[in-house]
């Protein structure tokens, strides 16, 4: 089984905003870097959203632990390169 990753300053996650919030630029999700790690689970964020200026967002849960239309953070997909 494959442990999960633990966020540290400098990584790229996905920020998903909150349901209720309009979208920016037609999107609810932007990427983020994260700026500060309170635990496994819980990040800073500077987002940097499509159209208008970058925001620091903090005290933001990972998406596991939050209801599915909170604000959040996520690990983006990874993409397998393709068979030559």
């Amino acid at each position: 089984m494959e442990t999960p990753m633990k966020p540290t300053v400098g990584q790229i996650v996905i920020y998903r905003m909150h349901q209720s919030e309009a979208p920016i630029n037609g999107a609810h999700e932007h990427p983020a870097v994260v700026t500060r790690v309170w635990n496994d689970a819980m990040v800073n964020l500077h987002v940097m959203f499509d159209g208008r200026a970058a925001e620091p967002i903090g005290s933001v849960s990972h998406a596991s632990v939050v209801h599915p239309f909170a604000r959040a953070w996520r690990w983006p997909e990874r993409v397998q390169e393709a068979q030559r």
